[in-house]
């Protein structure tokens, strides 16, 4: 599964940015986007450098400081995460990503937990969070929206990709927030975001309009339309569930 996930990923064209180890998983992933032509960013701390790592398989390898630094710059250069059963240090960023998602501190993006065919690890995983988290109040229901747990290399792509199928990235201008978007929504999909998704607005309401003076240091995205809104800060988990909402749109 391993093996099949980082081939179909270069298959795509998206880059791997990984700790740079060679044994297990982490290195078959590695090694399948180098053999099927894709690109590998490597990162490990210098405390690590005596170990083998697969320098073969890295087009860029960055060693850090420690292991902190090196999960920091993993995290923050990545448009979406995929964790397979691992130790520690899977849990460690996995359940790092997910907290500074549910809490606002990094934008949206995917988070899929891929297990082997009919295994249990993130299942057991998500038990747990349901019976202790969820059942004792300290998140909500919608965090769940936040990732996605399956054992099947097709589910976790569509996830990957239907996720910037109509959503493209956001930013923060002032105390709007900013989505931009790969398609124009009609009115109607634009009253039915207003009707459903009221819940995540501080106030006023969702506007569809070009980019904001304050984006034009923005050049990528300069041409695409934006979806405005005062969100609260609160409900993350729902603001997953709208940008699941608008990528199931269909096209104008």
């Amino acid at each position: 599964m391993a093996r099949a996930l980082g081939q179909a990923m270069a298959e795509r064209g998206w880059r791997l940015v990984f700790g740079a180890g060679t044994v297990g998983l982490m290195g078959e992933v590695a090694r399948a986007v180098h053999d099927g032509g894709g690109r590998v960013f490597g990162v490990i701390p210098h405390a690590l450098h005596e170990l083998e790592v697969t320098y073969e398989e890295c087009d860029e390898l960055l060693f850090t400081e420690n292991m902190r630094q090196r999960k920091a710059i993993m995290e923050e250069n990545a448009d979406a995460f995929i964790a397979l059963p691992g130790g520690f240090g899977t849990l460690d960023e996995a359940l790092e990503v997910l907290t500074l998602l549910q809490t606002g501190k990094r934008e949206m993006v995917p988070v899929v937990l891929l297990d082997e065919p009919g295994g249990s690890y993130w299942h057991d995983f998500h038990a747990y969070v349901a019976k202790h988290l969820l059942g004792g109040h300290m998140i909500a229901e919608h965090d769940f929206s936040l990732y996605k747990i399956t054992d099947r290399v097709g589910t976790a792509l569509d996830e990957v990709l239907t996720f910037y199928r109509v959503y493209h990235s956001q930013r923060y201008v002032r105390k709007q927030l900013v989505f931009r978007l790969n398609q124009r929504l009609t009115d109607d999909q634009l009253a039915t975001v207003n009707a459903e998704y009221a819940d995540v607005l501080a106030d006023g309401a969702f506007t569809q309009r070009e980019a904001l003076k304050e984006e034009a240091d923005d050049a990528e995205a300069a041409d695409l339309p934006r979806l405005v809104f005062h969100f609260n800060r609160r409900n993350y988990g729902r603001l997953r569930q709208l940008i699941d909402a608008l990528n199931a749109l269909q096209a104008a």
